[in-house]
């Protein structure tokens, strides 16, 4: 099995290290000249190569660590924090690489298994898929038009400034279609373990829920009282507390909020759980 992995990710890896090796090389070129050029160059090719051995050997304790964790995300975080060793660089990072493993590497593991009763899948309802190619489609063509006009009525740091944000935004939502499969809402005898994608994560306790329901037409729930992850078409509950609950998101975003509105491709097994661990049904 890990020498089936080894094989994929090794063509993986040769397009993401050829693809960025592009993109650097093209950057070189529109900022320095001859002996600078060269230099840096030279520069950027000797970290290439050690950013590869790091990236192998990384992957590597990932496969021999992931049979000891129950998700692949677990494993993902243990393999980083042993690979990078200090804790500040680990938090500064971690959001970075996570989008880097889902969006090249996760693609190649099954959909993470749902038993309906403590696991529950919110792929499908998550639309995650859809968002990424409407993401795609709408800057990917238009992209080297932009870079042009940018360089041109500006200079060429700000060209290549938008164009790396650009292309990162289609990476993430990349990424998210395969966190969003790999990456469950959990159930325990005391808590609910909320996760969407690499977007949103929180740890909710029973006693802090005081009902939770089907979302119905006459609902209007807003961004400002609600935490409302993307809608699936009829499959989404609202949950709501005694206090407001946080919830995490990326670089230490957070929300507060009462009231929260998610999507699951199975609502009604997601309820009658609640009901069973003594939540309020209605």
């Amino acid at each position: 099995m890990i020498s089936h992995y080894n094989s994929v990710f090794g063509k993986t890896k040769i397009v993401l290290v050829c693809c960025f090796a592009t993109g650097l090389s093209l950057f070189y070129f529109s900022a320095f000249k001859n002996l600078e050029l060269a230099i840096a160059l030279g520069l950027a090719a000797i970290a290439l190569l050690f950013d590869t051995v790091r990236l192998n050997k990384a992957l590597n304790h990932f496969l021999s660590n992931k049979h000891h964790f129950t998700t692949i995300h677990s494993a993902l975080e243990s393999t980083l924090k042993d690979a990078l060793k200090n804790r500040q660089l680990y938090q500064l990072i971690k959001n970075e690489l996570f989008v880097i493993f889902y969006a090249f590497f996760a693609k190649n593991f099954p959909e993470e298994h749902t038993d309906n009763v403590n696991s529950f899948s919110y792929a499908k309802s998550s639309n995650a898929r859809d968002i990424f190619w409407v993401v795609a489609v709408a800057q990917i063509p238009t992209l080297p038009f932009i870079h042009f006009i940018v360089e041109k009525e500006v200079n060429f740091l700000a060209a290549w400034f938008v164009s790396t944000l650009t292309i990162w935004s289609v990476i993430y939502y990349l990424a998210q279609v395969h966190a969003v499969r790999l990456r469950s809402i959990q159930l325990t005898e005391t808590n609910l373990s909320y996760k969407f994608g690499l977007a949103w994560d929180a740890e909710i306790s029973f006693a802090d829920i005081t009902l939770a329901r089907k979302l119905n037409y006459t609902d209007t729930p807003n961004p400002f009282d609600f935490f409302i992850s993307p809608l699936g078409t009829s499959k989404n509950i609202v949950i709501e507390f005694n206090q407001p609950i946080k919830f995490k998101g990326r670089y230490f975003i957070t929300k507060k909020r009462s009231k929260a509105v998610i999507s699951l491709d199975n609502p009604e097994a997601f309820l009658s759980q609640l009901a069973d661990r003594g939540v309020s049904i209605t």
